[in-house]
């Protein structure tokens, strides 16, 4: 079919009156049955099209559109950082007629807003919050004990923004596009940090910290263009129809597809390097001359579009004549040729509409990572694993992750067959690049007395262990196993065994804990274990016959703490391993209440004592 508006007319309305076209007087049940192709999704004409549809009732998908900073949620946030920081406008000039472009967005869109909504009855308590802190800002004396990150997780508990947060906001068809944006906003400003060294606001700095931050940090990105969040899972989200470039299309397919960029023409693809190399080290004649190919590309590219198609293939633009005609000429004839869709022949009742096919792809999920996260806080897990947000207050595990990958130097070594090579010299060898390469990329350092703390465990536990190399299998296995519905993923520090049967041993770097006082979390690491060997006997086809933790802290007594496997015991906790994926993949986080011990150090509990609490019930 044909859609198109004439020169003084506008396509977009054309394009949307053919959309409820589809819908009302056909068989289409699902926007996401349709598609919109273009050369890029970044250009005036796609987003101003996308804009429009939004605007009258019409959700898109479109990740890769650069509308990021165009978000409401985000000119809010930006706004409401600007706020508190009412030296802005002053310090962002390096001369008196100094100006950047993105200042009229920072002003205009951002900031104004912001000021507009912050006078709200509804927003009283944040403009209190707000105007606190802008002054103390204003005549910074001494570090802060936070940065912008903080400010950040702070303003999520005030109602400007914590509407975008909740679990209603998340189930809507837009599958919480704002809450996701806010999330990868959240890692903008740590990345911030982390690459300027910001840990705290110093007043000695703060000037100049706040000129990086606006006027090269963000200013960088708006220029570049941010991607907006894409489901690995879902290619064409229910509720919205897809905006997607044509080679972003390859290998999908949509009941409708309507082909924008008719105003393209072919765009020469080779470099002068291609043109030398042709010319003089080619051995035989080129299969596609240099001068064809980019005709060849140019066919190749709207075959790909043109070929999406399963029922019904639209081409569509706003006419334009003269200079820069459209459709060009490498269209005209095809495109005239076409029935419009407003010809009485067209009937889309008539035309039986595919479904989107589902993508069959499944998540993978760890005992460590997911289980016993969402254990411990399922509001905690939907905000940094499913939403990720990016965490301020990450603890520190550089004493932890050096023992364990100085001892799995020493296993590989062992495992390689150079079991000579495991001497005191070595050892501090390995462990001394460990520390380099941890220290240098988390920018977290050691005493020399924690560091030494750190040596000792893994020199004690190569004397304790050092006779008894031959009995290792593996260590640091990665292992997974597909079930129906998901991937069960785990990795196993150590695998050692004899004859038939194998041994799985975890490594805590801590002192031997009382047995007792610590039932708790000793029923969870059992539970961590029966996973481990849950996986190697159904990968490997090895039989586990116990199962241990080697404190690698503990200096005096025995460091073992051991479980003898039990079929039972392990059928129950891949049972509940199955129930909480169930729940994830459901968008299922209620919880019986707040877990008290974890709050106070969480980024997000500012939002969550304001959040009203919806508890389950112990018995569901």
């Amino acid at each position: 079919l044909r859609l198109s508006a004439k020169p003084n007319g506008d396509w977009r309305k054309e394009v949307l009156a053919f959309l409820y076209r589809l819908r009302d007087g056909g068989t289409l049940t699902d926007w996401n049955q349709v598609a919109f192709l273009f050369r890029s999704v970044k250009g005036d004409k796609a987003v101003s099209l996308a804009n429009y549809l939004e605007g009258n009732g019409i959700p898109v998908y479109s990740p890769r559109s650069n509308q990021f900073m165009d978000r409401e949620e985000i000119r809010l946030m930006i706004g409401a950082l600007i706020f508190l920081f009412p030296q802005f406008p002053d310090v962002r000039k390096w001369a008196d007629d100094a100006h950047l472009d993105i200042w009229d967005y920072y002003d205009q869109r951002c900031f104004n807003p912001f000021v507009s909504e912050l006078r709200k009855p509804e927003h009283a308590r944040m403009l209190a919050w707000a105007k606190k802190l802008a002054k103390r800002h204003m005549s910074l004396g001494k570090n802060t004990d936070y940065a912008f990150a903080g400010l950040f997780y702070e303003m999520l508990q005030f109602p400007l923004f914590s509407h975008y947060l909740t679990e209603e906001a998340m189930k809507g068809v837009d599958k919480g596009r704002a809450a996701r944006n806010l999330a990868a906003f959240s890692s903008l400003l740590t990345k911030f940090e982390y690459l300027h060294f910001v840990n705290v606001l110093n007043p000695e700095y703060l000037d100049r910290n706040l000129q990086n931050l606006f006027n090269q940090f963000f200013r960088f990105l708006g220029d570049g263009g941010i991607n907006e969040y894409e489901d690995d899972y879902e290619y064409a989200p229910s509720g919205c129809v897809s905006f997607l470039t044509i080679h972003q299309s390859k290998g999908l397919e949509f009941p409708v597809v309507v082909v924008g960029s008719m105003e393209a023409t072919p765009r020469k693809q080779h470099t002068e390097l291609d043109e030398i190399l042709e010319q003089n080290y080619l051995s035989r004649p080129p299969f596609e001359p240099l001068e064809q190919t980019k005709f060849f590309d140019f066919r190749r590219l709207y075959y790909t579009a043109f070929s999406r198609a399963q029922n019904l293939l639209v081409l569509a633009c706003q006419e334009k004549e003269g200079r820069g005609a459209t459709p060009t000429k490498y269209f005209r004839d095809l495109f005239s040729s076409l029935p419009s869709w407003r010809e009485p022949a067209f009937r889309p009742e008539a035309i039986p509409f595919e479904l989107v096919r589902e993508i069959n792809l499944k998540r993978e999920y760890s005992f460590t990572s997911h289980i016993t996260l969402f254990e411990t806080c399922a509001e905690q897990y939907r905000f940094f694993k499913e939403l990720e947000f990016a965490p301020v207050r990450v603890g520190a595990m550089m004493f932890g992750t050096l023992v364990h990958q100085t001892i799995e130097d020493i296993h590989k070594a062992v495992l390689r067959g150079e079991e000579h090579k495991v001497t005191p010299e070595q050892i501090d060898t390995w462990f001394s690049v460990n520390y380099a390469m941890l220290s240098k990329k988390d920018r977290v350092y050691l005493a020399p007395q924690t560091q030494e703390a750190a040596r000792k465990q893994v020199r004690r536990y190569v004397e304790r262990e050092g006779g008894d190399w031959g009995r290792l299998r593996e260590a640091e296995v990665e292992i997974s196993l597909v079930k129906n519905d998901y991937i069960l993923k785990g990795s196993v520090d150590l695998i050692r065994g004899e004859n038939d049967t194998v041994e799985v041993v975890d490594f805590k770097t801590e002192k031997k804990p009382d047995l007792e006082k610590e039932r708790e979390r000793m029923k969870q690491y059992r539970r961590q274990l029966e996973v481990y060997a849950h996986l190697v006997e159904e990968r490997t086809g090895q039989k586990v016959s116990k199962m241990h933790l080697y404190y690698t802290g503990e200096s005096d007594g025995n460091p073992y703490v051991s479980f003898t496997k039990d079929h039972g015991s392990i059928k129950k906790t891949i049972a509940a391993f199955d129930d909480i994926v169930s729940r994830i993949e459901t968008g299922d986080y209620s919880m019986p209440s707040r877990p008290a011990k974890i709050c106070p150090e969480c980024d997000m509990h500012h939002y969550c004592d304001q959040k009203s609490w919806k508890y389950r019930n112990e018995g569901n």
